[in-house]
C-alpha cells in the first residue's frame, strides 16, 4: 500500500507559507515573465497561468505579482516530506510537489483509508500546506487517486496515464478513452502497435485498477534528512532588533511545526542574517534542553542578536535548528508533579541569556580547604523527584557568603553597626604549593543581632558572609 502526496502549485503554496498574510488576496506566481499559478481570489478576476505580467494587472489592477526565493520553495518541499516521514521511514521525494510513502503497516494506526488521509491533511494544514492524498496498491495508483480525486480509477480518462500526444492520438482513434478501456487490452498486443510506450501504458492501467504492482515503479525510499532551515528575503532593510525578532518568530513557528511533524525539538539555533548589501553575520543560540517553545527561541535569539549585533541593516534572515528527541521525564503516582523538563531548561536559558554566560548554574563544594572553594556547574535537576525526610524539629543555620567588603576594624564595628561579642579566631591555611592561602576567621554580633563571618589576612578585615 503506498499513499501520495500532492502540493498543488507549490511555489505559491510556499509564498503563502512564509507571508501568511497574503492569504484571501489576489496573488500570483510569476516565472519566466508568465503567470504560473495563482490563488482563487486572482482567479476571480480572470487571471489565467500563461499570461503576462501586464495582462493579469490589466484584468486585475490590484494583483500582486511575486517570485518566490529559492529558500521558501525548498523549505516548503522540505516541510512536504517531514509530513511523509511522520507516518513512515520509507519516502521518496519525486518531482516538486510529489511525495511517496509506505503505508503498508498503518492499519493498526487508523483503520481505514479515510482515516489515514484525515490524519496526513491534518498533519499538512500543521505546517501550513495544502495537499491531496491518494492511497493505491502502487505509486502510480496513488497518484491518480491524488491528482483526480478518484476512487474509481477505471472511468478516468486515458490522459490520466500520462501519454505522449503520439500514443493519445492513436488510443482515440482506436476508441479507448477510459483507463478501464485501456487495461481490458493485453500489454504484448498494444506494446506490438504503440512500441515500449504502450506495453507500459497497459500494464499502468492495469495495475491501477487490478490493485497489482506489477508493471509500476518501485519505490525508491531515501534515508530522512536531519536538517530543518527556514529563511525569508526582506523588502527592505532591517535594523532594529524588535522588527527582527517579529520576523523570527514566524521562521521558528515553520521550523517548530515541521519537528513536531516528526516527533523532535530543537537543541541549537544557527541564525544567518544576509546584510546590506552583501555579507553574512552568524550566530549560534545553545539550548540547554530540546524544545519546541517558540517564544522561548524568539526571546534567545533577539538577546543572541542584542549582543552581537550586526553592523548594517538585515536583508534576510536564515534559521537552522539542531534536531534532537525532546525531553521526557518519568513521572511519580505519589510525589507533586515537576515542571517539565523543557520548560525548566528554557526558563534556565532565558536567564542565562539575561545574566551572561557562566553566571547560571548549580553551586559545587570543590575538595578543598578554603571555605569559598565552590564552583558553577550546568544545572541538571533529578528526573525524578528525591525522598525527603521530614522536617525535624530543630533548626538549620545558613551561611550566606557575600563579596568581600574592606572593614576598617571587624571587631569593632561591622557594616556601620557596633560589635557586641565575637568568636575566633580560626586560621585556616591551604594551598601552599600554588597560592598561599592564610586566614583568621571569626564570627561576630552587632547590635542588631546580626551574625557575620569576618575574616583577617595580614592586617586587612574582611566581611565574607552573613549567619542567616
Amino acid at each position: 500500500m503506498i499513499a501520495c502526496l500532492w502540493a498543488p502549485s507549490l511555489p505559491l503554496q510556499a509564498l503563502l507559507r512564509a507571508e501568511p498574510e497574503l492569504r484571501g488576496q489576489a496573488v500570483a506566481i510569476l516565472e519566466q515573465g508568465q503567470v504560473t499559478a495563482m490563488t482563487f481570489a486572482a482567479a476571480r478576476q480572470e487571471v489565467r497561468p500563461g499570461m503576462t505580467a501586464t495582462a493579469a494587472l490589466a484584468v486585475c489592477p490590484h494583483l500582486t505579482l511575486r517570485t518566490p526565493a529559492r529558500e521558501i520553495v525548498r523549505a516548503a518541499a522540505a516541510a512536504l516530506a517531514d509530513v511523509a516521514y511522520g507516518f513512515s521511514p520509507h519516502v521518496e521525494a519525486a518531482e516538486p510537489g510529489w511525495i511517496y510513502f509506505d503505508a503498508s503497516v498503518l492499519g493498526r494506526l487508523h483503520e481505514t483509508a479515510q482515516d489515514l488521509q484525515k490524519a496526513v491533511l491534518a498533519a499538512a494544514q500543521r505546517v501550513g500546506l495544502s495537499v491531496r492524498v491518494g492511497i493505491g496498491s502502487g505509486k502510480f495508483a496513488a497518484k491518480l487517486r491524488a491528482r483526480w480525486r478518484e476512487v474509481v480509477v477505471g472511468v478516468l480518462p486515458v490522459e490520466a496515464l500520462e501519454p505522449s500526444p503520439e500514443a493519445a492520438s492513436r488510443l482515440a482513434r482506436w476508441g479507448v478513452r477510459k483507463v478501464a478501456d485501456l487495461a481490458a487490452l493485453a500489454p504484448p498486443a498494444v506494446g506490438r502497435r504503440l512500441g515500449e510506450e504502450g506495453a507500459r501504458l497497459a500494464r499502468r492501467a492495469r495495475a491501477a485498477i487490478g490493485g497489482q504492482t506489477r508493471g509500476d515503479d518501485p519505490l525508491c525510499p531515501a534515508p530522512a534528512p536531519l536538517r530543518f532551515e527556514e529563511a525569508i528575503e526582506l523588502d527592505w532593510a532591517l535594523y532594529d532588533v524588535e522588527s527582527l525578532a517579529f520576523v523570527v518568530r514566524g521562521l521558528l513557528e515553520r521550523l517548530v511545526a515541521r519537528l513536531h511533524c516528526r516527533a523532535l525539538a530543537a537543541s541549537a539555533l544557527e541564525v544567518r542574517l544576509a546584510l546590506d548589501p552583501r555579507g553574512m553575520h552568524e550566530i549560534q543560540v545553545p539550548l540547554r534542553a530540546p524544545t519546541r517553545q517558540v517564544a522561548t527561541m524568539t526571546t534567545l535569539v533577539r538577546l543572541a542578536v542584542a549582543a552581537q549585533p550586526p553592523d548594517r541593516g538585515v536583508t534576510g534572515i536564515a534559521i537552522v535548528a539542531r534536531p534532537a528527541p525532546p525531553a521526557t521525564d518519568q513521572l511519580s503516582l505519589f510525589d507533586p508533579v515537576p515542571p517539565p523538563p523543557e520548560t525548566l531548561q528554557a526558563t534556565v536559558a532565558r536567564v542565562e541569556a539575561i545574566v551572561g554566560p557562566g553566571h547560571v548554574g548549580s553551586p559545587q563544594v570543590l575538595d578543598s580547604h578554603r571555605p569559598d572553594a565552590q564552583r558553577l556547574i550546568p544545572f541538571a535537576p533529578p528526573r525524578t523527584a528525591a525522598a525527603t525526610a521530614p522536617a525535624g524539629p530543630h533548626k538549620v543555620v545558613a551561611l550566606r557568603w557575600l563579596p568581600p567588603t574592606e572593614e576598617l576594624d571587624a571587631l569593632a564595628k561591622v557594616q556601620g553597626a557596633r560589635v557586641t561579642a565575637h568568636a575566633g579566631p580560626w586560621r585556616l591555611s591551604a594551598d601552599w604549593w600554588r597560592e598561599p592561602f592564610e586566614r583568621d576567621y571569626y564570627e561576630v554580633r552587632t547590635v542588631s543581632g546580626a551574625i557575620y563571618l569576618v575574616c583577617r589576612n595580614l592586617e586587612r578585615w574582611q566581611v565574607v558572609g552573613m549567619f542567616d
